[in-house]
Formats: structure tokens, C-alpha cells, sequence
């Protein structure tokens, strides 16, 4: 929000302990955190920033006295503030500050704080979201460090020791509550997040007031304002027993006279006036902890050194690995001339097949001239669409004979990325591994709900249907939402009808609005659609299943895709990186036919595919999925089949359509327009990683 006003320099996490290292690597984005292009652009070279942070700022005497002194980290404040124009005004976001205010008030009597919190129950929902299933059996998991920030603070707050609390819950009820007596008694203004939420320009108003901005810069800051879900707490436990956790929390804060004292006293003041206070300080059950987790610590530390090295030697042996493949296959191409001379009349083929589909259609298309506009604008389509395959499969044939040609010509065609290529190979059986066919066992099996949406697809829409029900998933729920076909479809439905939850064939405004038309009959815990060209995998269902069962914390999975032809045959593999948050507000490589998701985050992101898109509905779902804190994993599987012919969306009309609708779900991701340059270099690391795998798969050192 400070941003916003161009006269402020807004400083993001000055007290990070790795603040160093995260500005020299440049860390992602989080997918949460909306407008933001850059945390750290703000702050002097980190060389220079390196004299004065210390790593201690973030994690050590974490409470100090107004008395107290600290002349690092004042020497360290004053150097920020001192990089600032003095036609500016610095603003400093702190975490790790809350138990130094009355420190803060002294040291810097001219600064103005401003305190803002978040309910405790929310903001324990977004401490746990990626470690949910730890914190439930281990006291001293460490979320967000608060069990970290707890064994710096617990010689003045002994009860966050785990010898005093049932649940990690009520380590961070104490340091919430803690933090915002200190904050709301020591601060000039105290703000709760659910209130800006609530009364936005109020908030905005109070806040510019307190800093003396003018309001003219209201509308900007409100701009960045971005509405999310509050109570969300309640999807992980009912309010009796928060308010249990909680009660016993504030009858020790009460009991220690914390609660009506802290940020007001010193704590020495508050210990001298109450006897509960003493007895806990007098207590050596939190030294005794203290002891117990440093030998912990120093166990972990040194498990985690041994895991990195054997990390390590893999990766060596990898490099190696990928060098000898390397090294094998450029000694081979000279042995490929053979290859070019074989492809040479598969050209010919190409173009003469070209041609005569140019004549064919021109035919047609003479003979039709009279026919009604609509009916020669799909024979037009399916022209535009055979053509763009043949030439892909053109383009197909000149990069494999490229690598007749010079050294640097067939290393650069070895290390493209094949991501977004369709055509990668002549077509060859599909492969597919004898292990895929065995099932997952699994006590409880989720109910999966599919979807197939389907229009004029007879030529492949049962080989699709046999992909689902042949995976013989006891618990599938299938549904086929078919657009009023006039091709042969309703005839394949009802062949099909006894083994399907639901179908129907009615007239529909497009493929998202039948998507939703379909889940509406779904009930199922896990959800996925499969377009009626495309294919699943042997094995999927059970193995998408199990990981899900395995994985409470995990929202959505995707897998690797394979690439089939009209005739079920492979013309190419994607093989992906795991998966990248950041990456996916730049380009989308996430492989619809593979995807699937729970209920709950569906429901959360909207329970719908927005009907306003053709081409990007699948985009504009994952990134809504993301944005409300979906947990992402790439499976390390192919999981479905992706089928590549010439009635497919790809006329000149659609591509361009394609293209602003993807261009639209960029600008919504960054707050403006970018280039293609800049696409480029935020996929690029993406890219190479895949680059990397792939290689490594196809020269067998990796097996899906």
C-alpha cells in the first residue's frame, strides 16, 4: 500500500534473517501477496546492507526494554532510514518487532508505528497452510518460526515452553495476543486486517491521516486493497475448541498480570507485582525444554548436513550421467545422415499430401458455395486446422534433419524445450509401462467426479469413455455433458448409458458452460474433466487417489502428458519440472487432461470454470485455485494423453482469441500489460529444468 504513495520508501522485512541471501536470489513472488513485482527493490546493495544486518536481528533478545541497549540493530535502523532522500519518507515493515516496541519509543521517539494484526484464528490457518499435518502430532513444529521466536522468548515468557501448552495452537495464541497488547498499547494507530477488508476507505483514510499523506493518494492505495476469504478457521476446528485453547491461554495471562500490564510495565514491574508470574519464572521446566530442543536441533542439524551431502553426490552422479548421454549422442549424429535420407520422402509426402488437401478443399469448398454460411465457416475451420497440423508436422521433419547439419546447429536442437512442441517424433506405438496397471491399494477410497464435455466428436469421444471406465475405479462417479451432437454421440452415450452416473445431449452455450452443466450432478471429494479427445492413462484413477489419501494437505495434483495422433499412436512427451507458483502467473504448461482437485478448494475459488473464456478457462481456474492458497504438486507420472488432430481449436479466428485471453489473465496477475520478453525471462529457469529432466528421461537415468 505504501508503494502507492510516490514520496514513501517502503522497506519489506528489514529484520529477516536471511535478508541477504534473499535479495541476492531474487526470491518468487507468493502467489498471495497481489501488485507485488519485486519484495526488495527499495533496499541499497546487499554488500553494503551486509555491514550492518546481522542474522541475530530476526532471532535473537527478540523482547527488549525501553531501557535496554541494542546499539547494532539501532546503528542498523538508522542506516536504512539514512538511505532514504530527505525529501522522502521511510517506512519500515517489520516483523520480529512486536515484544521491542517500548525499545522502538525510545530510541526513536520521531517515528510514528502503525500496528497491524489479523484475528489469531486466520492468522494460524495461513501459519500452518504448508505444514498442517506436522503440527497436529508435534509441539515443537516450527510454522512461520514461531517455535523458533518461542526458545528466544521463553526465558521472560516461560509458559511457551512445550511443558505448559496442549497444542500448538496455544504457543501462537500467546505471541498473538502478547503482540497485540504490546502493539494496540504502544502504537499510534491500530489497525485489524479484517477492518480494511470490512471499510476499506475508512482504514485508508485513518492511515494516510496518521503519516500526513494527502488523500489524493486514497484511490491508489485502495487499488491494491484485494478482497479474500475471512473465517477460515472454521474448516479446521469448531470455535468451542478455540475458545478452550484460548481460555486457558488468557487465565495464565490474566494470572501472570500480563494481561493488564503488558506494554504499559516493564516486565520486571509486572513479575514483582504478581506471584503466578513468579512461579513460573522460578519454575526450570522451560530451561529444561530449552536443553532438550538445542540437542534436538543439533541432530537435525547434522541429519540435514548429511542428506544435503548425499544430495549432492546424486547430482554429481546425475551431471555425469547426463554428460555421457551427451557426449553418446553427439558421436551418434553423424551416424544419422541415414535418418535425413529417410526423412526426405516423408517431406515430399508432406507437401504432396498438402497439396492435395488444398485441391480437396478447394473443391469442397466450390461445390458448398451455395450452402449456409455457418456450414462453410466449420469446412473453412477444419481447413485452416488440417493445414496447421501439416505444417507442425513440416516443422517436426526440419528439426530432425537438422541434426545432419553443423555441431552448434544439433546441440542447440538437443537442448530446445520440447514443452509446447505437439509434434516431437514420427508416430510409434504408445508406450506404456506394465506397472501402471496395478492398482493402488488404499483403505478408504475418495469418490472421483469426472467430467466429459463433448460436441461433433464422435471420431473419438468412446475411446475416451473406455479410457475412464476401463480404469475399473470402484468409487467413479462419470459424467458426459454432451452439446446436442448430430454426428453419431447419442448413439455411443447410450451404448454407454448403464455405466455412466449421468449424461445428457442438449444444446449448451460452449465448452466451460458444459463443464459446469456437468458438475452440477458431481458430489464426488476429488474432481477433474477430461475433454472428449483425450485420453487417460491405465492406473490413474487409483494412483490420483491414493497420493490424495496419503496427502491431506495437498489440493491439486497434475502429472507428465504424453502426445497421441488420431490413431492412439505417440508423437511426443512433455516431462515437467515440479511444480513452480510463480511460474504459472506467466505461462501456463499445467496439462489439463492430468489435472485434478479436491472439493473444498473448488468450491473456495468460485465452484465454477468462468464461461466467458474459449480458450484459457483452464488458466483461469488453476490460477484461481492458487490465489485462494491452493497447494500445488506435480506428480512424478504421466498420467494422461493429449491428442493432436485437425479438428481441434487452433483456426486463425481462435489463436487470436487464444492469445487476448491469455493476455488478459496476465495483466490481471501483474496489475498491467507485459511483454513477451519478460514472459520469457520469468519461464526461463522453468524451462531449463525441464530441458534437464527430459533429457535425463529419455536417456532412461529417470523412469515414469
Amino acid at each position: 500500500m505504501f508503494r502507492q504513495i510516490p514520496n514513501v520508501v517502503a522497506f519489506y522485512e528489514p529484520l529477516h534473517e536471511q535478508l541477504p541471501a534473499l535479495i541476492n536470489n531474487n526470491v518468487p513472488i507468493q502467489s498471495r501477496h497481489f501488485f507485488v513485482d519485486d519484495y526488495f527493490r527499495e533496499y541499497p546493495p546487499v554488500k553494503e546492507l551486509e555491514h550492518y544486518h546481522a542474522p541475530e536481528f530476526g532471532v535473537c533478545r527478540l523482547h527488549l526494554e525501553a531501557s535496554d541497549e541494542e546499539p547494532l540493530l539501532k546503528n542498523y535502523i538508522e542506516y536504512l532510514i539514512g538511505t532514504v532522500p530527505s525529501d522522502k519518507t521511510p517506512v519500515l515493515q517489520f516483523n520480529r518487532i512486536d515484544f521491542r516496541l517500548s525499545w522502538i519509543r525510545t530510541n526513536f521517539p520521531d517515528a510514528l508505528i502503525l500496528h497491524l494484526y489479523r484475528g489469531s484464528r486466520d492468522q494460524w490457518i495461513s501459519t500452518i497452510e504448508h505444514d498442517r499435518q506436522r503440527v497436529e502430532k508435534d509441539l515443537d513444529a516450527d510454522p512461520y518460526r514461531i517455535t523458533t521466536w518461542s526458545k528466544d522468548l521463553c526465558t521472560q515468557f516461560p509458559f511457551l515452553a512445550s511443558n505448559y501448552i496442549k497444542h500448538l495452537y496455544q504457543r501462537h495464541y500467546y505471541l498473538w495476543k502478547l503482540s497485540h497488547l504490546g502493539g494496540s498499547r504502544l502504537s499510534d494507530l491500530s489497525v485489524a486486517y479484517e477492518d480494511i477488508l470490512k471499510s476499506p476507505e475508512q482504514k485508508v483514510d485513518e492511515i494516510l491521516s496518521l503519516c500526513e499523506e494527502s488523500k489524493e493518494h486514497a484511490v491508489r492505495c485502495l487499488s491494491v486493497i484485494q478482497q479474500r476469504p475471512l473465517g477460515q478457521w472454521k474448516q479446521y476446528r469448531d470455535a468451542t475448541w478455540f475458545d478452550r485453547m484460548e481460555h486457558e491461554c488468557e487465565t495464565i495471562l490474566g494470572n501472570t498480570g500480563l494481561n493488564a500490564s503488558f506494554g504499559i510495565e516493564p516486565l520486571s514491574k509486572i513479575a514483582s507485582k504478581s506471584d503466578g508470574y513468579k512461579t513460573f519464572l522460578n519454575n526450570s521446566g522451560h530451561y529444561e525444554w530449552l536443553s532438550r530442543t538445542a540437542q534436538l536441533d543439533l541432530v537435525t542439524l547434522w541429519n540435514t548436513c548429511d542428506d544435503k551431502e548425499r544430495e549432492i553426490e546424486a547430482k554429481e552422479k546425475e551431471i555425469e550421467n547426463l554428460s555421457v548421454v551427451a557426449e553418446e549422442r553427439l558421436r551418434l549424429i553423424e551416424g544419422q545422415k541415414q535418418a535425413e535420407e529417410e526423412m526426405r520422402p516423408l517431406c515430399e509426402t508432406g507437401k504432396e499430401k498438402r497439396l492435395q488437401l488444398t485441391d480437396q478443399l478447394r473443391r469442397v469448398l466450390q461445390e458448398k458455395e451455395g450452402s449456409e454460411e455457418r456450414g462453410t465457416e466449420k469446412l473453412r475451420m477444419i481447413a485452416e486446422s488440417s493445414l496447421h497440423v501439416l505444417e507442425e508436422q513440416e516443422e517436426t521433419i526440419r528439426l530432425l534433419t537438422l541434426r545432419c547439419r553443423s555441431a552448434k546447429q544439433r546441440v542447440r536442437a538437443w537442448l530446445e524445450p520440447r514443452l509446447g512442441v505437439f509434434y516431437q517424433y514420427p508416430s510409434r506405438p504408445l508406450h506404456i509401462p506394465a506397472h501402471y496397471r496395478n492398482a493402488e491399494g488404499c483403505e478408504t477410497l475418495p469418490t472421483i467426479s469426472m467430467v466429459t464435455p463433448s460436441f461433433n466428436q464422435v471420431d473419438f469421444l468412446e475411446r475416451t469413455i473406455k479410457s475412464v471406465l476401463e480404469q475399473e475405479y470402484p468409487e467413479l462417479q462419470y459424467i458426459v455433458q454432451d452439446g446436442g451432437s448430430e454426428d453419431g454421440t447419442q448413439g455411443i452415450l447410450e451404448k454407454y448409458s448403464t455405466r455412466l452416473s449421468h449424461w445428457e445431449s442438449a444444446k449448451d452455450n460452449g465448452q466451460a458452460h458444459a463443464i459446469n452443466l456437468g458438475f452440477t450432478h458431481a458430489t464426488g471429494e476429488i474432481m477433474a474433466y477430461l475433454n472428449s479427445d483425450d485420453l487417460l492413462l491405465p492406473g490413474t484413477l487409483h494412483y490420483v487417489a491414493h497420493y490424495f489419501s496419503k496427502h491431506a494437505d495437498v489440493d491439486v495434483v497434475y502429472g507428465h502428458r504424453v502426445l497421441i495422433d488420431e490413431n492412439d499412436r505417440e508423437v511426443g512427451r512433455w516431462v515437467l519440472p515440479p511444480h513452480d507458483d510463480h511460474v504459472l502467473s506467466w505461462a501456463d504448461y499445467i496439462p489439463q487432461e492430468t489435472l485434478f482437485w479436491r472439493r473444498g478448494i473448488w468450491q473456495t475459488a468460485g465452484g465454477c470454470v468462468d464461461e466467458a473464456l474459449r480458450f484459457a478457462m483452464d488458466w483461469d481456474l488453476l490460477l484461481r485455485f492458487r490465489d485462494t492458497g491452493a497447494k500445488f504438486v506435480r506428480l512424478p507420472r504421466f498420467l494422461g494423453a493429449f491428442r493432436v488432430h485437425s479438428q481441434q481449436k487452433s483456426s486463425k479466428k481462435l489463436e487470436d482469441l487464444g492469445r487476448e485471453e491469455m493476455g488478459q489473465l496476465r495483466k490481471r496477475c501483474h496489475n498491467r500489460d507485459v511483454s513477451d520478453e519478460e514472459i520469457h525471462r520469468h519461464v526461463r529457469m522453468y524451462l531449463l529444468k525441464h530441458v534437464i529432466l527430459n533429457k535425463m528421461y529419455r536417456g532412461k537415468v529417470l523412469r515414469y
